[in-house]
């Protein structure tokens, strides 16, 4: 009876969070439209006060859900503003809880909620790593910034992948990018390191950075076509 209730409950949750969507959607690009820098997201939240904490949370939820930007952005701005710390803690359990959302909203309502947020082409191209030994690359798009992660964790909750298995990718491919950046976010305050290796490490970082926004959609290209994801 009570796991009855419990299921009920979580059909309702479900079905709510589907009719709002569309507001959600709306909402948050207004907000990410406006406050389109990490400076003016950082100010937007610090703007809540006492709440800005929650208001962190639910945004890194929902950015897993909606993704108009990468969480790794919204967890810089979480390192800044709450110190690595609490940061960190916020902007991992949150992007946890965002993807688990997504996993298990597919799981329940299937392929029709699946289009609604993946596009075709993208479902064609990664579909395969969700099978036999290709398995082990789903680990890697999670670990790597150049992939659409969450796109990934809808895709996951169409495949048989057991959910104990997506969690943990999740915590072992999601966590470290949310760690550096959400130490970076709080300026490296909490590492003891020469100016010079300071220096660089922030070169190397903005290197990445650049090569991600020009490149990532090559990078991509051309490691789905090195591991035969395409074929």
């Amino acid at each position: 009876m009570r796991q009855r209730i419990i299921l009920l409950f979580s059909l309702g949750g479900a079905l709510l969070l589907l009719l709002f969507i569309p507001t959600l959607q709306r909402v948050y690009g207004k907000i990410m439209g406006i406050y389109g820098s990490v400076a003016g997201f950082e100010e937007f939240i610090a703007g809540f006060g006492w709440w800005a904490p929650l208001t962190f949370f639910l945004l890194q939820v929902l950015q897993v859900i909606i993704s108009p930007i990468p969480g790794n952005v919204t967890s810089f701005a979480g390192g800044a503003l709450f110190g690595f710390g609490t940061g960190f803690f916020l902007s991992a359990v949150a992007i946890l809880c965002g993807s688990l959302i997504a996993f298990f909203l597919v799981r329940i309502f299937g392929r029709p909620l699946l289009h609604r947020f993946v596009e075709e082409a993208t479902i064609a191209k990664y579909n395969k790593v969700f099978t036999g030994k290709k398995l082990i690359f789903l680990f890697l798009l999670f670990l790597f910034p150049f992939f659409p992660d969450d796109a990934l964790c809808f895709m996951a909750g169409f495949s048989n992948l057991p959910t104990i298995l997506f969690m943990l990718m999740i915590l072992l491919g999601r966590l470290p990018g949310i760690l550096v950046a959400s130490l970076l976010g709080a300026g490296l305050d909490y590492i003891v390191l020469s100016p010079w290796l300071i220096l660089l490490l922030g070169t190397l970082v903005l290197l990445v950075i650049g090569v991600w926004l020009k490149y990532a959609r090559q990078i991509e290209d051309w490691i789905t076509d090195r591991f035969g994801l395409d074929s």
